[in-house]
């Protein structure tokens, strides 16, 4: 089940990328954010997968299995950044947090440059103070892990606070607005008021150690629900941000229309005025 969630994901999160790769149409920050993050999230799932199938990484070579795995906890940490970015361009459509023409390498600093230090702090603590363990076997029920931990979960409560804000300030401002801009928006706070919770809580089942000491049942459900949840997280981006994305709809849309037209028949366009001018003509007298 996991790795069928898994392999749908990927090849949601590709889709979508190229999507906002192909189409000019979709070139704008807002976008570019999702990007960045079908970005992060498509290279977790990958790397997740690569640590699932090839099984000799973790028997035959530690220490590209503990590469892998710092990969892993690095796209993940971006996923939680890249998040934050969301809401705080949400955010910066309706009150102006820092100037909205800032250079978007600023974004590149914050959703790839923070987990890059707080990876490479975590990476450091575990090699000094947990080598001993092959391939950190159990990592994420180590109190080290709460280097990364507890930035997740922080990203989460601020975007969350963001959001909400957000939710205040349409509802007593522009509830009543019909601006496209403003309908964009409240779906994107549906999409990310959606996603937080999912990412909150599968990143929290990663600390909880399994059930093992409950019964079967008990057992099933806590692995069925976690490994459902986790693996389905890029599909359900994908779809919020992409497929269901009315924006993305229109733009598909005319491209399709546009491929239809170049690419018909001679018959087929214009078929009707070809159709009249062989008529015969006909004179009352």
């Amino acid at each position: 089940m996991e790795m069928t969630g898994l392999l749908i994901s990927l090849v949601a999160l590709l889709v979508s990328i190229l999507i906002f790769a192909r189409f000019r149409s979709l070139r704008n920050r807002r976008n570019a954010i999702h990007k960045y993050l079908f970005l992060a999230m498509s290279t977790q799932v990958l790397v997740r997968l690569v640590l699932y199938i090839d099984q000799w990484i973790s028997r035959g070579s530690p220490v590209l299995c503990e590469s892998f795995y710092v990969l892993l906890e690095y796209t993940r940490t971006a996923v939680f950044t890249w998040m934050l970015l969301e809401g705080v361009q949400i955010h910066a459509h309706i009150i102006v947090v820092f100037p909205d023409n800032i250079k978007f390498r600023v974004y590149h600093a914050i959703g790839w440059g923070i987990p890059l230090i707080l990876v490479g702090t975590w990476t450091a603590v575990m090699a000094t103070f947990h080598s001993e363990t092959v391939c950190w076997w159990g990592y994420p029920f180590n109190s080290y892990f709460w280097i990364l931990e507890g930035p997740r979960i922080f990203c989460i409560l601020v975007n969350l606070i963001i959001l909400l804000n957000v939710v205040c300030i349409i509802f007593m401002k522009v509830h009543n607005n019909n601006n496209t801009e403003i309908q964009k928006i409240k779906v994107a706070v549906r999409a990310a008021l959606f996603l937080l919770p999912l990412l909150g809580i599968t990143s929290i089942l990663q600390v909880i150690p399994a059930p093992l000491d409950k019964s079967p049942f008990e057992f099933g459900m806590w692995a069925y629900s976690t490994h459902l949840l986790s693996s389905t997280q890029g599909f359900v981006l994908a779809l919020l941000y992409c497929f269901i994305n009315q924006e993305v709809k229109t733009a598909v849309v005319k491209r399709w229309r546009s491929f239809k037209l170049t690419h018909s028949w001679p018959g087929e366009r214009g078929g009707n005025q070809s159709d009249e001018q062989q008529l015969p003509e006909v004179r009352v007298v």
